[in-house]
């Protein structure tokens, strides 16, 4: 298999998002998250931390989870810091994917500073691009700062 796939990282940040811009602004990046990850051919994975939800932040990651969870296939996979860093988490996913047969990533979720060198997508940008191409896709980040410019 020679595939593209996308892939949403750390998407319980979604809440931490949410409570920094905005209901509103996490509300907008979970329909694009969707419909990226409802419309996409390839496979799909979406790293996930499964945060406790905490009204009313968690409400856009909550409603993004059922509105794709059976919709269609995805790899979920669970990451829980208080057992794997996550750059040694980044490490063995980066070759799941490789065994997968994925040759193209494209990266989103929160965190993204298209100019900086922290946050989860730039981390996962850095470490699967050791790997395998990725690129992230502006439409599925949240980023810091929030970037207007990404849509």
């Amino acid at each position: 298999m020679n595939s593209n796939a996308v892939v949403i990282l750390h998407l319980s940040s979604l809440d931490a998002y949410a409570h920094a811009y905005g209901l509103d602004e996490a509300e907008a990046l979970t329909d694009r998250m969707r419909d990226v990850v409802l419309n996409h051919a390839g496979p799909v994975y979406i790293v996930d931390q499964r945060w406790p939800l905490a009204r009313p932040w968690s409400n856009p990651r909550n409603r993004f989870v059922q509105e794709v969870q059976l919709a269609r296939e995805i790899e979920w996979i669970w990451w829980n810091d208080s057992m794997k860093a996550w750059e040694d988490f980044l490490r063995g996913f980066a070759n799941r994917l490789k065994t997968d047969g994925v040759r193209l990533a494209f990266l989103g979720g929160v965190w993204y500073d298209p100019g900086g060198s922290s946050g989860c997508v730039v981390e996962g940008l850095n470490i699967l691009g050791k790997r395998l191409t990725v690129r992230v896709d502006g439409r599925i980040v949240g980023c810091i700062p929030r970037q207007e410019s990404l849509r």
